[in-house]
Parts: C-alpha cells; structure tokens; sequence
C-alpha cells in the first residue's frame, strides 16, 4: 500500500488542509480542514482533490437578488464570507449601501442601514438656523482648559487659538500669545454672531408675563420654578409644562412651611 499523500496546507476550493485524522473511510484518510467562513470539515483527500468536497456547504448560494428585508433590498453577492454565510450587498431605502449575510436578513437582526434605529428627536422650540439659542451662553465643558468657551491651548503653535461655530459654520479667530488677547476675540465673535441671534429670539419672549407666581418662562419654552427663602434663592427645577411647575411648587413650599400661594 502506497503512503498516504500529505497535502497539510493546500487549499481546495474554499477548504485548507489542516492535518490528517485516525478516522478512515475505507482506505482513504479524512483529512481536517477548514472553511475560509471559519467553519471546520471533514473530508478525504480524494474528495477534495477530485472537487467533490469545496466547502462546508457555505458556497450553495441562495439567490436573494432583488428581495427586500425590512428597509433592505439585496443587490447582489460579494466575495466576503463569514461563519454566518456569504455576504450580500444591500441598499437600504434611505441610499445608503450595507453589507450582511442571508441568514441576519431573513432573521430580521438586519433591516435598514441603522437608519430605524435612529430616533428622530423632536426640535428644541429654540432651534433657529441650525443653533439652539439657549446653548448660546452655556459655560465652558468640563475638557476645557482655558476657562473660556471657543479657546483653547495648541500644541503645535504653542499658543491660545479662539474659534467660534454658529449656524454650522466654523470661524477660526486667530492665534495669540496671552489667554486675555484671544478671550477678548472670542466675545467680540459672540457680540457680533450671537448677539443679533439671542435679541431676534428673546424679544418676543420677553413680552410673556410670568405665568404664575415664582414660576419663570425660559427662552426655550419651559417653566423654571424658584423662589427667595431666608435671604437666599431656591431653585426647584425646570419643568416642561405650567402645571407639573405649579405642582412642583406648591409641595416646595409646603416643605420649608410657607404659607400656599392663593388661587392664580
């Protein structure tokens, strides 16, 4: 009997020879292989290199083109492969072009581009030309190291850079040797930018009286309930419609043993 023929290594079709097994069938040795999707096969050396054996069965292909799934619709097939199967181009109602296998699209786990998972968020009241007023005068974040919204240290130039955004444009200010020189850009940029922006949107606002007593109406919409107590102020919160506020307001007061405020 001639010695088996070792082709540890090669590759046929979609199968690489791994190593060879103690199982036989018949007098052929069954080889170890594995998929290019990852999967592991079994096969004698004469199935694979007769064709018979090519994969793991991955390359069966199901023709999909043109179905929908969700959002979806497949295009056609690429050349990717993974543990899952083979993977489809798709087009998602929006335009937008996704990869994904057969078996996530006819499972659901993949129906648009991720388009259905984003949640359109209903628009501030103070949205206006892609700027939300009230986030006009908010204070620096916490990553910021100057203390002034807009500046910034730069590494490269190893100076203060001051920059300002509004309406989704991007002003760069300049570079400057002293934090005081670039701050006084920044809020020149903000009196010339953002001033006109705050006294369109504030004017008829400030025409609203005070709903109810110790109840402010905000810029954006919303009810700010504070109130002086012992020579300070106290903040009870902002709420989203007149009589959560009033509610709040009233249950405060109670707390700290005011008397009720009288029917408004």
């Amino acid at each position: 009997m001639s010695a088996p023929v070792d082709i540890r290594g090669q590759q046929f079709g979609e199968l690489t020879a791994i190593e060879p097994t103690d199982r036989r069938r018949g007098s052929n040795v069954i080889w170890h292989c594995r998929c290019s999707c990852g999967k592991e096969v079994f096969a004698t050396a004469k199935d694979l290199r007769s064709g018979n054996t090519k994969s793991c069965g991955h390359t069966r292909r199901q023709d999909i083109t043109g179905q929908r799934f969700g959002r979806l619709t497949a295009i056609e097939t690429t050349d990717k492969t993974v543990a899952a199967g083979i993977v489809w181009l798709c087009r998602c109602d929006c335009g937008n072009e996704i990869y994904a296998t057969i078996k996530d699209l006819r499972s659901g786990n993949t129906q648009s581009c991720g388009c259905l998972n984003r949640k359109k968020r209903p628009t501030p009241p103070d949205f206006v030309g892609r700027t939300r007023i009230a986030m006009l005068n908010s204070r620096p974040t916490k990553s910021n190291t100057s203390g002034v919204r807009g500046v910034s240290w730069s590494k490269q130039k190893q100076d203060w850079e001051a920059y300002i955004k509004f309406k989704g444009h991007f002003y760069h200010l300049g570079h400057f040797k002293r934090l005081e020189d670039a701050a006084k850009a920044r809020a020149q940029a903000e009196e010339r930018l953002f001033s006109p922006a705050i006294e369109k949107w504030e004017v008829p606002h400030r025409k609203r009286k005070s709903p109810a007593m110790n109840i402010h109406l905000t810029t954006y919409g919303k009810y700010n309930v504070y109130f002086q107590f012992n020579g300070g102020k106290i903040n009870v919160g902002v709420f989203a419609t007149l009589p959560e506020a009033i509610d709040a307001r009233d249950k405060k007061r109670a707390e700290l043993g005011l008397p009720p405020i009288p029917h408004e």
